[in-house]
């Protein structure tokens, strides 16, 4: 529970850095690539 907005900026924040630290590791590759690392081709 958040007790003030700025609690719940800096949340929002860190969770908007760690959303794009995973965009951003996504690659046209990885996204081809099923569980057994084979492409869904």
């Amino acid at each position: 529970m958040y007790v003030t907005i700025a609690d719940f900026i800096k949340e929002w924040n860190k969770e908007a850095m760690l959303t794009q630290n995973v965009l951003d590791g996504l690659t046209d590759e990885s996204l081809l690539l099923n569980n057994n690392g084979q492409t869904n081709l």
